[in-house]
């Protein structure tokens, strides 16, 4: 718990020894490949029912802007007209879900639906994710519906803290500066962003072959 707080920068140092306290492993870091994100995603796209496109919004935010299951929650209908949500995350900071298009565009498809379908007209205060009773979604009915759509497309172990991982490795793979992902996933400093973004060495020798000058230099010549 001191190690987490030093490194979330609740507090300036850790009150004890270094050698006093028990070190954590670093998390693994394990993100989602394109092609995972592609079996999640393209089944869902052709899709017209509200639970479907809840499911979509879902997990279009949290590849797109990496919020922690608690914030996900705490998100509001009004949120979509300001194009970002303020939430409390962990240590009851605020912080600012910032919504890009793709993300709000998938919500506001999934909150035009919930409505038609349902004949239930949302208010701004209302909570975003419902459940199929109507109500606020739950933190267990949404890893339970996520694990559920995980199996059936062949994507294992989904949950909103890989799509958060995941969110945060390809974006800085894809030259998002560090301080951008930083504030996105709302991190007081980079410590833990280090963590999240470790790539495996598999992802590393991908990588390396997709951003291979020689392999674009040749691709030019041959046009």
């Amino acid at each position: 718990m001191l190690n987490w707080a030093y490194e979330e920068g609740l507090i300036d140092q850790v009150p004890l020894r270094r050698k006093e306290l028990i070190r954590r492993p670093d998390p693994t870091p394990d993100p989602l490949s394109e092609d995972q994100i592609r079996k999640l995603l393209r089944p869902l796209e052709r899709r017209t029912d509200w639970i479907s496109l809840r499911r979509l919004a879902i997990l279009t935010v949290c590849l797109e802007c990496g919020p922690r299951r608690g914030e996900l929650l705490q998100m509001r209908y009004g949120d979509l007209k300001q194009g970002q949500s303020r939430v409390r995350q962990k240590g009851d900071r605020p912080h600012v879900i910032m919504l890009t298009r793709r993300a709000l565009d998938a919500c506001k498809r999934y909150a035009q639906a919930y409505q038609q379908q349902r004949g239930h007209r949302l208010q701004p205060s209302d909570m975003l994710w419902r459940s199929a009773a109507g109500l606020p979604l739950q933190a267990d009915d949404l890893q339970r519906d996520l694990r559920r759509w995980g199996r059936k497309v062949g994507v294992l172990p989904l949950s909103v803290h890989r799509l958060r991982k995941t969110c945060a490795t390809l974006r800085l793979a894809h030259g998002a500066p560090t301080e951008v992902v930083r504030r996105l996933l709302g991190h007081s400093t980079d410590r833990v962003l280090r963590h999240y973004v470790a790539l495996t060495d598999k992802q590393q020798a991908e990588l390396l072959e997709q951003t291979s000058p020689l392999r674009h230099t040749t691709k030019r010549r041959r046009r």
